[in-house]
């Protein structure tokens, strides 16, 4: 298997019996993700390292430690808006 830099999360999650998805060959490409600009130490973590509590909230999932990037930056700005109507935690921030 693959090492990924939070392999022992993981892991976990594979011992408790779920299925890896399908992995992809990486390549280069443009990229776009909506981002803090106020705590760039965030920006980079996947929501599970950020806060472990929500592994209690939501279902095991292995994309908790994935980044969310997008081919087309108004796709990025479209998920950004419908994530601020249903997540009460997140405020609609100046999208440039």
């Amino acid at each position: 298997m693959k090492e990924f830099k939070y392999q022992v999360h993981i892991d976990e999650l594979v011992n408790r019996g779920l299925d890896m998805p399908k992995l992809h060959q990486p390549y280069c490409l443009e990229a776009f993700r909506y981002v803090f600009s106020d705590d760039i130490q965030r920006n980079h973590k996947p929501v599970l390292i950020l806060n472990p509590s929500r592994r209690l909230l939501d279902d095991l999932m292995f994309s908790g430690y994935a980044l969310s990037c997008y081919d087309d930056e108004d796709k990025a700005v479209i998920r950004y808006r419908n994530l601020c109507k249903t997540r009460k935690k997140m405020s609609m921030r100046t999208v440039i």
